[in-house]
């Protein structure tokens, strides 16, 4: 499986752009000399790097990138990991206990809140 597969079906599951045209946008950056390419040092961010990739302008002064980079923002975005929702039940845990639980919708939403 090629990693432009997994990027197409990526921008696919996400709803992000149109895929020929992340197909296509992608082997243009593969293509792209190192020098064109903004610096990336390990352990950097890769949002600057994207907003610098997303910047690349074609000799008409269009966005070289606009449907890969909005791809990348839109990976970038996902949570790597599920502590999130599990910190929220652990939480809705601890104030929905046996004793409290005919509590209402608002009063719930209220103490989650705080």
């Amino acid at each position: 499986m090629s990693f432009l597969f997994l990027v197409v079906k990526l921008s696919v599951r996400l709803g992000v752009g149109n895929p020929d045209r992340i197909q296509d946008e992608f082997v243009d950056f593969q293509l792209l000399s190192e020098s064109a390419l903004p610096p990336y040092v390990e352990g950097m961010a890769l949002d600057p790097f994207w907003s610098c990739i997303a910047s690349i302008k074609t000799p008409l002064q269009k966005a070289r990138f606009p449907q890969l980079s909005s791809l990348a923002f839109a990976a970038l975005s996902i949570p790597h990991s599920n502590a999130d929702p599990e910190n929220c039940f652990s939480a809705l845990k601890k104030i929905q206990k046996e004793e409290r639980e005919n509590l209402g919708h608002r009063t719930v939403e209220a103490l989650f809140a705080v």
